[in-house]
């Protein structure tokens, strides 16, 4: 037993000390704790896109820099709606009048968009219907998830149920 108190004390100062940093604060991925408990730095987890990607309940809280500038579509498929889930999508390369690209929000089957074309939570949205934006330079959307529902908040632009 004496072993283990030993033990476990050295493992709490080493603690203390990893990598020379100072015993004030603990840093994590991405933000820094202070022994106050208060976060003292945060970093929000930004990916720039030009391909379509498979959106990750591990990358809640991301903001995804879409650019189609060159044309086409960008399809961004959403994990299953549920509580905690957010993400914010921002145009950064299109312009709507040269016809460059799309983005669209893909759901899964049984979720629905909430407030996404006009701010009432009424729409016209079914389980399943994509959430698209024409690529407008600086449209953006963040959305929040529940069960089975993805509600739009700070919408600046045009967007449209693309079903």
């Amino acid at each position: 037993m004496k072993k283990f108190k030993i033990l476990s004390l050295a493992l709490l100062l080493s603690l203390a000390f990893v990598s020379g940093a100072s015993a004030n604060k603990f840093s994590v991925d991405g933000f820094t704790i202070n022994t106050s408990g208060l976060i003292s730095e945060f970093k929000t987890y930004t990916e720039s896109d030009t391909t379509n990607d498979t959106v990750t309940a591990a990358k809640t809280g991301a903001t995804f820099l879409v650019d189609a500038s060159a044309g086409g579509t960008l399809t961004y498929t959403l994990p299953t709606a549920a509580a905690g889930l957010t993400y914010k999508f921002v145009s950064i390369g299109g312009h709507q009048t040269s016809g460059q690209g799309t983005i669209i929000l893909s759901p899964q089957s049984t979720d629905t968009f909430v407030g996404c074309v006009t701010s009432s939570v009424t729409s016209t949205f079914t389980a399943g219907d994509d959430l698209d934006s024409p690529q407008a330079t600086g449209d953006t959307v963040t959305i929040v998830g529940a069960s089975t529902k993805w509600y739009c908040v700070d919408r600046i632009g045009t967007w449209v149920d693309g079903n």
